[in-house]
């Protein structure tokens, strides 16, 4: 197994992944941000995928499969061997689509683990995909693959790669060998009109695969080549670059190769050498999966606790809430700045209206007063009279009266209820009970209080109460004016009339705008570039000097 590591632009040198793979990753100076040291991680395995998971920036890949790389589970229907060293592999794998040329990542278990190989794509007809691979003697996945048998799961990516046919219908030259063949079948299938040509390179008679499957597509010849011609074989001889010796190369404007790098490598220079454009050669080259068995991960101490992971961590937690306060502010704020726009000063109101088509009667008309009025609200009395009148008993003790114009449809709410005995008949006392069960805060700078009675004010930003107190009798009334919604956004912009859980938003808001300007600090300072470190106390240093001149002008 091997495992690649690389940087991905936006780098800022925080430099969690030196603290938690030294061996790997180190900060340049010169950029400020990290490089990658090896060139093959596989013994700093855990270390490294710890330090992907710690910071955005450090990709990895395994056997060449991105670490994020969609894999999904497939079933193995059969393995067949098509000579001596090559083998068909179908699996069910439903929806799976590709283009003829394409190749996936195949994964794979053994007793060390799962690992990855990359096969071309043969077909993937009726939810069955074939694939075609070399069996290495000594390989991981040869081992795997000479032992599978149907129903073992394996996992497969999605199709990928560019090597795909330039026109359905031109005339092509297909030149492979060995499993090079798997891609070419599909191509020579999707363009059955196109007069097609197929040099198929082998060692010897046996090495052959497919000849006859390629043979039944319409418009195709097939050649084959073997460099160790056995009895009985009357085939061209040699390489599979002898054919086109003899060949005019303006006879075939598409020309694809697929096979071991040597083999594309002499194809090209072949053709080349004879005329041919080097932009008609479209090639896909490939090597045996590596034979070595992968060296055993080297026992990595266990880290100490990342603490600039965790400042980060904490950072973009933190500015995922404050986003959304910002965005909020934002547009109560261009409500508040184009009033005019929204606001009315004449849109408040103390009445609602009841819905047209209630028919004017107690049983219609008394469940939507019911709702008016509240939760727990219970029907005590009603008048049929202009106006109507209904009087509900509530849950906390009062009563809520509501007065309704059948002409207008509007009903007008006011609460009522008896203070109890031993509250001292001033408006900081009446306002204090009152506010816990109505809400708002008392307006004690504007409220009278008179041998008669106390009249006050409840104040919030979803509408005002106005109280009125009996001082004989100690019963008091209350009706809400409520505002428009765009009156109320403009109360909570400039925190008017704040009630307590407006107040614990604010104080929120404070914590969370706090906690992302020290963790952003913090993560500067903890920075293992020195460039970054000294731009970090610049600016700290800036906004030290700014907030002194700011409180010294006050």
């Amino acid at each position: 197994m091997s495992i690649r590591v690389a940087v991905s632009t936006g780098c800022n040198g925080m430099g969690s992944c030196v603290r938690l793979a030294p061996q790997v990753f180190r900060i340049d100076p010169a950029t400020g941000r990290a490089d990658v040291l090896l060139d093959d991680c596989s013994p700093h395995r855990e270390a490294v995928l710890q330090a992907s998971r710690s910071c955005p920036f450090v990709q990895v890949e395994i056997d060449g499969v991105p670490l994020q790389e969609r894999i999904d589970d497939a079933t193995v229907i059969a393995c067949e061997r098509l000579t001596p060293d090559i083998v068909e592999l179908r699996l069910r794998r439903p929806g799976f689509a590709f283009v003829p040329g394409q190749y996936v990542f195949l994964r794979l278990d053994d007793e060390a683990g799962q690992f990855f190989r990359t096969y071309s794509v043969v077909g993937s007809a009726d939810g069955v995909v074939t694939l075609c691979i070399r069996l290495v003697g000594n390989g991981r996945a040869g081992r795997v693959l000479a032992a599978i048998r149907p129903s073992v799961r394996v996992g497969l990516s999605q199709a990928k790669g560019l090597f795909a046919l330039r026109s359905p219908d031109r005339p092509k030259l297909f030149v492979t060998g060995g499993t090079g063949l798997a891609p070419v079948v599909p191509m020579c299938e999707a363009a059955p009109a196109a007069r097609k040509l197929v040099v198929i390179g082998a060692r010897a008679a046996k090495d052959l695969f497919w000849l006859e499957r390629l043979r039944a597509i319409p418009n195709t010849e097939v050649v084959p080549v073997v460099q160790n011609p056995g009895p009985g074989w009357n085939g061209a001889v040699g390489l599979s670059t002898a054919p086109l010796e003899s060949l005019d190369v303006a006879d075939w404007p598409e020309v694809y190769t697929c096979g071991s790098p040597g083999m594309v490598e002499a194809v090209r220079k072949t053709l080349v050498s004879r005329g041919m454009p080097a932009d008609r050669i479209h090639s896909d080259s490939f090597v045996p999966a590596g034979t070595a068995t992968p060296s055993a991960p080297a026992e990595a101490a266990r880290p100490a606790r990342d603490w600039p992971g965790l400042i980060r961590r904490w950072h973009y937690i933190a500015s995922a809430p404050l986003a959304l306060i910002i965005i909020f502010y934002a547009i109560t704020g261009f409500i508040a700045n184009r009033s005019d726009l929204f606001v009315r000063e004449d849109t408040a109101t103390a009445e609602r209206l009841v819905p047209e088509g209630v028919p004017m009667d107690r049983e219609h008309l008394a469940p939507v007063l019911a709702a008016m009025a509240g939760d727990g609200a219970r029907l005590d009395s009603f008048s049929d009279g202009r106006p109507l009148t209904a009087v509900f008993a509530m849950a906390d003790g009062h009563d809520c009266q509501c007065t309704v114009d059948p002409e207008r449809r509007s009903v007008r709410l006011r609460r009522r209820g008896t203070l109890p005995p031993d509250l001292p008949l001033n408006p900081a006392a009446i306002g204090s009970h009152l506010a816990g069960r109505l809400g708002g805060q008392p307006d004690l700078a504007h409220a009278t209080n008179d041998e008669d009675g106390v009249e006050l004010e409840l104040a919030s930003v979803w509408g005002t109460h106005r109280i009125q107190v009996d001082r004989p009798s100690r019963t008091w009334t209350c009706s809400t004016v409520t505002p428009p919604w765009s009156v109320s956004l403009v109360d909570l912009h400039r925190g008017k009339n704040a009630g307590g859980w407006q107040r614990a938003l604010i104080d929120v808001t404070a914590m969370t705008l706090a906690l992302v300007t020290l963790s952003g600090v913090g993560m500067s300072l903890l920075a293992a570039s020195a460039r970054r470190r000294g731009q970090a106390l610049i600016l700290l240093a800036a906004g030290a000097a700014l907030l002194a001149s700011l409180v010294i002008s006050r």
